[in-house]
């Protein structure tokens, strides 16, 4: 078993988290009465115990002067200055707050005749409701602390508690179970961090020394020497952690990777300050690195770093021929080059990966299509990058087909610009009428006209134009297009215009339609909504000038609705069975 002498008089971890929690008397009263393991939290334990060893049972003063009414008491400023001076003198004052209004009240409900004594209230109105001045009366010391003198009175209380072996984890432990359980919490590790800079500063500020660096130093060489019993010869970081998660044969609860990590700043200097040789505690692939790095050590030149980096060396890469970490790599770069030259450097190095790379795909595929697809890029950005590289195909077999693909590519206009093909208004109509004559009809869509399109050339081998180049040349809109052509305008056509907004009349006239459409419907028995949701479909799909014509369900549901206020139905079926009324032929068809 390893030595567990660093704190020979200290308690366990969790027998010093109880103790330190069952005294700690700079916390509040408890809102809840007990903590998860069982351990009674009693905050004023410690002043309670005062309180019994040293009970002082007032006597309610004798004053010829004051006058009694009722119940209360009156008392004049040379007997109020004594009830204080009596709290303090009983234990009810905060250590670290002082004697505060709520202590005042604890040590007034104690006593047997507490009517016989002044509140709060009363002293707070004697003195024009300042309790600072009622205690600097009674010559009680009332300044207001600041945080730093609070912090620094707990600390010194739990590092007296805690028999002089508070650590880090054991006060955040505290901490965060009285922001748990008590109205009052202790300030936390951030606050206490940003009130003394650290937590080291902090215990030094308030006269004891922190235990963290023999605990952790203890901790690392108990670890090795258990190390070197299982045949170990390196105590590397995951042999530590390994160690650390086992409790039984590990008792430094406290001493994690993390916590020594972050007070000592490295895990070499951690194993240096233990005593430790680098070599022991080191891990066996870093001192190859390190033997590699001695060997191939060696002064470069600005130059060098540039032309290393321009080859497409990491950071790390650098860092590790000249032997300093990236980080210094990279300001060495810094102090070379400019941000500008770094940037284009970069921007030219990716480049020449993405040229790379497309090249590879294409030498195993063959197929510029295939490379798009792959790669997840266009066609022509394939070709632009193939052509960017075509000097490495002089002697490649495929170099043939990618000449006959970029003779494929788009005709390059004088200002190098790739150039679109364009039509005039007359072409743009002539397609719209032949897409028209194809579906014989005189209403055109935009779908209707895309599937016509598609995969299809014009005489003299362009593609046919698509709507949105249609549309540009004819104001920018399908229905002026369809026009000039002598066309009407499909119903998809019209989403860019407002709804339609349907009147009386024009739902009572689309409901009598499929009224009469019902009868003669012998598969449907009932005129129900959705019998007309489904006759309003057939009829945009046998016609589709119909589409947007037609109110749907919604709409005439909204419309009943509205007629609530005038005392009319306002419903489907009452709606339909008014209708029926009005109808001239009778119907004997049962209304759901």
């Amino acid at each position: 078993m390893i030595s567990t002498s660093i704190r020979p008089t200290a308690p366990s971890l969790k027998s010093n988290c109880r103790s330190l929690l069952s005294r700690c008397q700079a916390l509040a009263p408890v809102a809840r009465p007990s903590l998860p393991c069982g351990v009674h939290l009693r905050v004023r334990s410690f002043r309670t115990r005062t309180r019994y060893s040293a009970r002082c049972v007032l006597k309610p003063p004798v004053d010829n002067s004051t006058e009694q009414q009722g119940n209360h008491q009156l008392f004049g400023e040379t007997s109020l200055p004594q009830f204080l001076q009596q709290a303090e003198a009983a234990g009810f004052a905060n250590p670290f707050l002082g004697l505060t209004p709520s202590d005042y009240t604890d040590f007034r409900n104690q006593q047997p005749n507490p009517d016989h004594m002044p509140s709060v209230s009363y002293i707070l109105d004697f003195y024009g409701g300042k309790w600072q001045q009622a205690c600097r009366a009674a010559d009680i010391s009332c300044d207001k602390l600041t945080n730093a003198v609070q912090q620094g009175r707990m600390l010194r209380f739990l590092n007296e508690q805690s028999a002089g072996g508070l650590t880090m984890k054991m006060y955040v432990q505290v901490s965060q179970a009285s922001r748990r359980y008590c109205q009052q919490s202790l300030p936390s590790l951030q606050e206490l961090r940003r009130e003394f800079g650290s937590w080291q500063e902090a215990c030094r500020s308030v006269g004891f020394e922190p235990v963290e660096r023999d605990f952790f130093l203890q901790a690392l060489k108990s670890a090795n020497e258990w190390n070197l019993r299982n045949g170990r010869d390196s105590l590397t970081v995951t042999n530590y952690r390994q160690i650390w998660q086992n409790q039984a044969k590990f008792d430094y609860a406290d001493a994690s990777y993390e916590y020594v990590l972050k007070f000592f700043g490295t895990w070499q200097i951690a194993c240096q300050e233990a005593g430790i040789s680098p070599g022991t505690a080191g891990n066996n692939r870093h001192k190859r690195e390190n033997s590699v790095k001695d060997a191939d050590r060696r002064t470069y030149t600005d130059e060098e770093l540039l032309e290393m980096y321009q080859q497409g060396s990491t950071m790390q890469v650098i860092g590790d021929k000249i032997g300093v970490t990236r980080e210094m790599a990279r300001c060495r770069l810094n102090n070379v080059s400019t941000a500008e030259e770094r940037r284009l450097l970069k921007k030219l190095i990716k480049k020449q990966k993405d040229i790379d790379r497309h090249v590879q795909v294409y030498r195993e595929t063959g197929d510029v299509h295939r490379v798009a697809k792959v790669l997840c890029v266009s066609k022509s950005g394939v070709l632009k990058r193939l052509h960017q590289a075509g000097t490495d195909f002089d002697e490649d077999p495929n170099r043939q087909s990618i000449r006959h693909h970029l003779s494929q590519c788009k005709v390059k206009n004088e200002n190098g610009k790739s150039s679109a093909d364009m039509f005039k208004d007359s072409e743009t109509i002539e397609c719209l009428q032949m897409a028209a004559a194809h579906y014989d009809t005189d209403t055109l869509s935009v779908t209707m006209y895309r599937r016509f399109s598609k995969g299809r050339n014009m005489e003299d081998g362009r593609r046919f134009p698509s709507s949105s180049v249609i549309k540009l040349s004819h104001e920018r809109t399908w229905s002026t297009a369809c026009q000039a052509a002598g066309l009407k305008c499909g119903g998809d056509g019209r989403r860019w215009q407002k709804p339609r907004r349907f009147n009386e009349a024009c739902i009572t006239a689309s409901v009598k339609e499929f009224l009469c459409w019902a009868e003669k419907t012998p598969t449907v028995p009932v005129p129900s909504r959705g019998a007309y949701t489904l006759w309003r479909d057939q009829m945009m799909q046998d016609d589709p000038s119909m589409v947007g014509a037609l109110p749907t369900i919604s709409t005439i549901q909204a419309f009943c609705r509205s007629r609530r206020s005038h005392g009319l139905p306002s419903n489907w079926i009452s709606f339909v069975c008014e209708l029926y009324e009005s109808m001239d032929t009778e119907c004997s068809m049962h209304v759901e």
